[in-house]
């Protein structure tokens, strides 16, 4: 389940997705992925960030 703490952040699965702002070179949305101090990337949408923590969880790369 999806949880949305405030207007840039969201905690999914434990995992916590951060929206970060509109920059170049990208000018796309962002969503930073970490989880209990350790970072797990970048994706460009929600789902997309989902998704990877999905993936994460299900191969087991991440310590909680």
């Amino acid at each position: 389940m999806l949880a949305k703490l405030n207007s840039k952040t969201f905690l999914y699965r434990g995992f916590t997705l951060v929206k970060l702002p509109r920059m170049k070179p990208y000018n796309r949305q962002r969503y930073q992925i970490t989880c209990t101090g350790n970072y797990y990337g970048i994706d460009f949408s929600l789902p997309e960030a989902r998704a990877t923590v999905d993936g994460i969880i299900k191969h087991g790369t991440h310590n909680r």
